[in-house]
């Protein structure tokens, strides 16, 4: 519903049922919002940037590896994989709640 107001256009709109509503993040500012969904995107930008250069690095590891220390890149690269999803899975936890979920 539209009224006018002072000579201003005011767009009414129903209100959200109170169980639609997530109370728990009703002191959460817009701007907050915003700054907490902007270093979301950036933590995750920098999470594939780095998985990118890991992959780059395990295949290089794996040309290198054909030439020298073959046994020594064998057991390298499932390390480096292993500590690499455990650091993704505590950014993801980290991220959730500063998102507010």
């Amino acid at each position: 519903m539209e009224h006018e107001v002072k000579k201003k256009l005011v767009v009414v709109k129903r209100a959200p049922e109170p169980d639609d509503v997530l109370w728990e993040n009703a002191h959460v500012t817009q701007r907050d919002k915003l700054i907490n969904i902007t270093l979301a995107y950036i933590l995750g930008a920098i999470v594939l940037t780095v998985g990118a250069i890991i992959q780059y690095y395990l295949k290089y590891l794996d040309y290198v590896s054909k030439y020298s220390f073959e046994w020594f890149y064998t057991y390298l690269s499932p390390v480096i994989l292993f500590i690499y999803d455990e650091y993704i899975v505590e950014i993801l936890i980290i991220t959730t709640k500063t998102e507010g979920h």
